[in-house]
């Protein structure tokens, strides 16, 4: 079986009956663990997918209308990351019997892409004093065109560059090494927002809370312990400080493989939202309008949703650690 996401093969659990033996090597334990799970879609299980088409052979799994080779861009123009033509079927195989070329996979330099996704960079709520000391005297005097010019002007410019440029005009010199550790944070803060997959969606959040914090695991509205999630070493919108190391952490989400790899996952879910939307638009899941003006559930929208509410209320006690004895 292979993810239809990423189009990864899963690894197989100790129960599997005719399993696909990954050459040793190539993927960690961590990472062979990780790749046995996976979220199941059909009409009788929680999800909704409209017009899924079994595409047999070499290609089962895939999902049509997805651009899955060319999904993450940058700067615009699409990274060619081709997973699906390492699928393949043996002479006198039959459907569901594909194999996965490891090697090829990964003389191609595509280990990143089995990164854990959700390894995020360690985030710090205060830039630490010996990083700020490190930079030694502020310069009493510039002659340089961008420093002699005020604050403001700068602050002006920097949303013009992209990320890297940004990054590589703090670091010129140590005038702006130390703006870029002070004054412009909220800069640095709203460009990794802005990424979307740097920082974690709130489940993730919440996981990370109740297992660094568990008496601040409940995250209803604003309390004290809202406030202690300030000093946490997980980036948040909401939580992490305005003046924290944003700086440091738009630097390391860039150079982490599981960063890279959640980018590229990020980029292949926005084309899976995306075929969803037009097909859910163009069928019988359609959201409807009435007289008044208000969206509507349409009536097989609503006969899913009654078929799928038991699996869902059971999803808090499937999920839920055993009991240590």
């Amino acid at each position: 079986m292979s993810c239809s996401l990423c189009r990864l093969p899963f690894t197989p659990g100790r129960t599997s009956l005719f399993p696909r033996v990954i050459p040793e090597g190539m993927l960690t334990h961590t990472q062979k663990l990780y790749m046995q799970h996976a979220l199941g879609v059909s009409p009788d299980i929680t999800g909704l997918v409209l017009d899924l088409e079994w595409l047999g052979g070499a290609h089962a799994g895939m999902l049509k209308g997805i651009n899955y080779k060319t999904a993450l861009k940058h700067d615009g123009k699409p990274i060619s990351i081709d997973i699906e033509s390492l699928w393949y079927l043996q002479p006198g195989a039959s459907e569901g019997e594909a194999d996965f070329d490891w090697i090829q996979w990964r003389k191609r330099g595509l280990e990143w892409t089995a990164a854990r996704p959700n390894v995020f960079p360690r985030f710090r709520p205060q830039v630490p004093p010996a990083r700020l000391a490190s930079l030694g005297p502020i310069p009493v005097s510039t002659t340089d065109v961008v420093t002699t010019q005020p604050l403001d002007v700068l602050h002006a410019v920097l949303p013009y560059l992209d990320n890297k440029s940004f990054m590589h005009l703090l670091a010129t010199c140590r005038t702006l090494r130390r703006q870029a550790l002070t004054t412009l944070q909220p800069q640095a803060r709203a460009r990794v927002l802005a990424l979307g997959w740097a920082v974690p969606v709130e489940w993730e959040y919440q996981g990370f809370v109740a297992r660094s914090r568990p008496e601040t695991a409940a995250m209803g509205g604003k309390s004290a312990a809202d406030i202690d999630l300030a000093g946490l070493a997980m980036a948040h919108e909401t939580h992490s400080p305005v003046d924290a190391d944003w700086h440091l952490y738009l630097s390391q989400v860039h150079r982490s493989s599981a960063m890279r790899t959640r980018r590229w996952q990020w980029a292949l879910a926005g084309e899976l939202a995306r075929v969803y939307r037009e097909k859910k638009a163009a069928g019988p899941y359609a959201d409807g309008v009435d007289k008044d003006g208000k969206i509507v559930r349409s009536k097989a929208w609503e006969e899913y949703a009654r078929k799928t509410r038991p699996q869902l209320s059971l999803r808090p006690e499937m999920f839920k650690k055993p009991r240590s004895r």
